[in-house]
Protein backbone atom coordinates (compact mmCIF):
# COMPACT_ATOMS: atom_id res chain seq x y z
CA UNK A 1 0.00 0.00 0.00
CA UNK A 2 1.37 3.68 -0.96
CA UNK A 3 2.07 6.01 1.19
CA UNK A 4 -0.38 8.49 1.15
CA UNK A 5 1.57 11.42 2.99
CA UNK A 6 1.70 14.73 1.24
CA UNK A 7 4.02 17.46 1.82
CA UNK A 8 3.75 20.26 -0.41
CA UNK A 9 7.29 21.72 0.20
CA UNK A 10 8.66 18.36 -1.64
CA UNK A 11 6.16 17.94 -4.42
CA UNK A 12 6.71 21.56 -5.21
CA UNK A 13 10.40 21.27 -5.08
CA UNK A 14 10.50 17.94 -7.21
CA UNK A 15 8.32 19.63 -9.80
CA UNK A 16 10.47 22.70 -10.24
CA UNK A 17 13.90 19.96 -10.46
CA UNK A 18 12.07 18.14 -12.80
CA UNK A 19 11.11 20.92 -15.30
CA UNK A 20 14.88 22.32 -15.17
CA UNK A 21 16.25 19.67 -15.44
CA UNK A 22 14.44 18.99 -18.90
CA UNK A 23 14.74 22.30 -20.09
CA UNK A 24 18.40 22.56 -19.39
CA UNK A 25 18.68 19.08 -21.23
CA UNK A 26 16.92 20.46 -24.48
CA UNK A 27 16.94 23.84 -26.03
CA UNK A 28 14.37 23.28 -28.17
CA UNK A 29 11.71 23.05 -25.54
CA UNK A 30 12.39 26.39 -24.36
CA UNK A 31 9.37 29.14 -24.46
CA UNK A 32 9.84 32.44 -26.65
CA UNK A 33 8.91 35.53 -24.91
CA UNK A 34 9.28 34.57 -21.31
CA UNK A 35 12.13 36.35 -19.26
CA UNK A 36 13.17 32.98 -17.37
CA UNK A 37 11.56 31.01 -14.87
CA UNK A 38 9.77 28.82 -17.72
CA UNK A 39 10.82 25.55 -15.64
CA UNK A 40 8.47 27.18 -12.34
CA UNK A 41 5.79 28.19 -14.71
CA UNK A 42 5.69 24.51 -16.33
CA UNK A 43 6.13 23.38 -12.40
CA UNK A 44 2.51 25.00 -11.60
CA UNK A 45 0.38 23.57 -13.44
CA UNK A 46 1.69 20.00 -12.92
CA UNK A 47 1.61 20.66 -8.74
CA UNK A 48 -1.53 22.17 -8.91
CA UNK A 49 -2.39 18.67 -10.60
CA UNK A 50 -1.18 17.50 -7.93
CA UNK A 51 -2.75 19.22 -4.69
CA UNK A 52 -5.99 18.71 -7.06
CA UNK A 53 -5.74 14.87 -6.81
CA UNK A 54 -4.97 15.37 -3.70
CA UNK A 55 -8.14 17.77 -2.52
CA UNK A 56 -10.02 14.64 -4.39
CA UNK A 57 -8.52 12.18 -3.05
CA UNK A 58 -9.67 13.74 0.91
CA UNK A 59 -13.06 14.35 -0.11
CA UNK A 60 -14.02 10.89 -1.12
CA UNK A 61 -11.75 8.65 1.12
CA UNK A 62 -11.72 5.05 1.22
CA UNK A 63 -10.99 2.22 4.08
CA UNK A 64 -9.83 -0.35 1.72
CA UNK A 65 -8.01 1.87 -0.44
CA UNK A 66 -5.50 4.77 -1.16
CA UNK A 67 -5.52 5.42 -4.92
CA UNK A 68 -2.36 6.80 -6.72
CA UNK A 69 -3.18 10.43 -8.27
CA UNK A 70 -3.63 8.88 -12.03
CA UNK A 71 -6.32 7.05 -10.31
CA UNK A 72 -8.06 9.85 -8.37
CA UNK A 73 -7.67 11.80 -11.41
CA UNK A 74 -9.42 9.02 -13.63
CA UNK A 75 -12.34 8.35 -11.29
CA UNK A 76 -13.13 12.39 -11.20
CA UNK A 77 -13.09 12.16 -15.15
CA UNK A 78 -15.89 9.10 -15.09
CA UNK A 79 -17.93 10.91 -12.45
CA UNK A 80 -17.86 14.36 -13.50
CA UNK A 81 -17.55 13.90 -17.05
CA UNK A 82 -18.93 10.57 -17.76
CA UNK A 83 -16.05 8.39 -19.36
CA UNK A 84 -16.31 5.35 -19.30
CA UNK A 85 -13.40 3.27 -17.17
CA UNK A 86 -12.25 1.71 -20.55
CA UNK A 87 -11.66 5.68 -21.86
CA UNK A 88 -10.15 6.70 -18.53
CA UNK A 89 -7.71 4.05 -18.60
CA UNK A 90 -6.47 5.15 -22.15
CA UNK A 91 -5.54 8.64 -20.25
CA UNK A 92 -2.09 7.88 -18.60
CA UNK A 93 0.28 10.57 -18.78
CA UNK A 94 0.80 13.68 -16.70
CA UNK A 95 0.46 16.59 -19.83
CA UNK A 96 -3.04 14.12 -20.91
CA UNK A 97 -4.48 15.27 -17.42
CA UNK A 98 -3.50 18.83 -17.40
CA UNK A 99 -5.07 19.00 -20.95
CA UNK A 100 -8.28 16.71 -20.13
CA UNK A 101 -8.72 19.03 -16.57
CA UNK A 102 -7.28 22.25 -17.74
CA UNK A 103 -9.97 23.77 -16.27
CA UNK A 104 -10.63 22.90 -13.34
CA UNK A 105 -6.95 23.30 -12.75
CA UNK A 106 -6.88 26.82 -14.29
CA UNK A 107 -9.56 27.51 -11.94
CA UNK A 108 -8.90 25.91 -8.86
CA UNK A 109 -6.90 28.56 -6.54
CA UNK A 110 -4.51 27.00 -4.03
CA UNK A 111 -4.73 27.32 -0.22
CA UNK A 112 -2.50 29.08 1.85
CA UNK A 113 -0.77 25.95 2.74
CA UNK A 114 -0.57 24.63 -0.87
CA UNK A 115 0.84 27.97 -1.86
CA UNK A 116 3.69 28.37 0.18
CA UNK A 117 6.41 26.72 -1.35
CA UNK A 118 5.19 28.61 -4.69
CA UNK A 119 5.43 32.14 -3.05
CA UNK A 120 8.54 31.21 -1.73
CA UNK A 121 9.87 30.51 -5.11
CA UNK A 122 8.60 33.26 -6.92
CA UNK A 123 7.99 36.32 -4.86
CA UNK A 124 11.58 37.34 -5.34
CA UNK A 125 11.62 37.38 -9.03
CA UNK A 126 10.50 40.01 -11.27
CA UNK A 127 7.59 39.32 -13.63
CA UNK A 128 5.96 36.45 -11.25
CA UNK A 129 3.06 38.46 -10.52
CA UNK A 130 0.65 36.69 -12.88
CA UNK A 131 1.41 33.46 -9.97
CA UNK A 132 -1.08 35.31 -7.92
CA UNK A 133 -3.81 34.97 -10.02
CA UNK A 134 -3.67 30.65 -8.96
CA UNK A 135 -3.37 31.69 -4.49
CA UNK A 136 -6.81 32.04 -2.82
CA UNK A 137 -7.42 34.96 -0.65
CA UNK A 138 -6.22 34.12 2.89
CA UNK A 139 -8.44 33.83 5.55
CA UNK A 140 -8.92 36.38 8.15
Amino acid sequence: MRNNRFIHLIEWTQRVDQFEQRLKGNADLRWGGHDGGQHLRQALGSYKLACFAERLRGETPSTWDQPRNEDTLRLFLINKHHWTLEQARQVVGEEDFLYLLRDEVMSMKLTEKEAGPVKDSVFFRDGFQDFAQHYAEPEK
